[in-house]
């Protein structure tokens, strides 16, 4: 009985891990990258405002060299923005820019750097995950339908997103345009920032999995209209880096020289290491059993320590005191 039990357990908690590792995972490669085929990717919204004739741009250097356009970060990033970027995001705003930050609604480190930066703060969109599995399986594959405000009419239909764990709190003078959760929270948001605008929403809600949804296509269209006829799609900080944006002294130099370093440094260990400490070793003589070994290796002895005619006189003595005619 007891084998059994082991077996069942083990296959519930592996089906467990499986589960959760689905889950943890459903956003796919590269997350919400507008060259992303995945569930989670923007590609269907960037081929959807290239093909109503908008001009599209992929930013593959850093943020201080945007260019000129609206400028749409979509979140989760891959890598970290330097305090340069940044900078220059404030000012891209503060000059009259527009930015769409597109949140990924997880509790990620770089959404709050970059929410920081824009004057937002990210809070908890619901209580703590229960601990029932169960119950938090609801939980995690939980959706919101995002119905708009009252202040912009009901005519739209509603966005469907997948339940945030965290959603940024609205500055004080912001718009909300969509409401959602179970406190009616304002998901989706403009405010102003200096001669600027910023345009916040969730990623998830213009996903290529959400767009067959018509409150998502409608959110796509009108976002299209809102940035105008140039946009600018953030990809350096999903890993794409153009060739311009890697400097001249880049790391593969650092790199061989590094390995030739390590080539050397093994070279003059080997040649340590294979040199010689010292005089050569002498190997004592063997003393056996045998007489004459043993009178050989007493005599090396002797000539070692520098006495051996002395001892050569008291070995023929010695030697008259056993057998006087020899």
């Amino acid at each position: 009985m007891k084998p059994r039990a082991w077996i069942l357990g083990g296959a519930a908690l592996l089906a467990a891990s499986i589960l959760a590792t689905l889950l943890v995972t459903r956003s796919g490669a590269a997350g919400s990258s507008s060259i992303s085929a995945s569930p989670g990717g923007w590609l269907a919204a960037r081929t959807y405002w290239e093909r109503r004739g908008r001009a599209v741009a992929l930013l593959d250097r850093p943020l201080d060299d945007a260019g000129e356009g609206a400028l749409v970060l979509t979140l989760p990033w891959q890598t970290i923005p330097m305090p340069a970027e940044l900078d220059a995001l404030k000012r891209r705003i503060s000059s009259g820019g527009t930015v769409v930050f597109a949140y990924s609604g997880q509790s990620h480190p770089l959404d709050a750097l970059l929410g920081e930066a824009l004057g937002l703060v990210l809070v908890p969109a619901t209580g703590e995950p229960p601990l029932n599995p169960w119950r938090w399986y609801r939980s995690a594959s939980a959706e919101w339908r995002l119905t708009p405000d009252a202040a912009f009419g009901s005519g739209a239909s509603a966005v469907v997103i997948g339940a945030p764990g965290e959603i940024p709190r609205p500055p004080p003078g912001a718009r909300a345009i969509y409401r959602g959760g179970p406190k009616a929270s304002p998901a989706i948001f403009v405010f102003s920032r200096g001669r600027g605008r910023v345009l916040v929403l969730p990623a998830d809600a213009l996903s290529n999995g959400r767009l067959g949804n018509p409150g998502n296509a409608d959110l796509l269209e009108s976002l299209g209209v809102a940035l105008g006829p140039r946009i600018v799609i953030d990809e350096y900080h999903h890993g794409l880096v153009g060739s311009a944006a890697v400097p001249i002294d880049s790391s593969a130099p650092s790199l061989d020289v590094l390995l030739l370093e390590l080539a050397l440094l093994y070279l003059l260990v080997a040649w340590a290491v294979g040199r010689r400490f010292g005089p050569a070793w002498q190997e004592p003589p063997t003393i056996t059993s045998s007489t004459t070994s043993f009178l050989l290796g007493l005599g090396a002895l002797h000539r070692k320590l520098r006495h051996s005619a002395e001892a050569a006189v008291h070995l023929i003595g010695d030697s008259e005191s056993f057998d006087p005619g020899i």
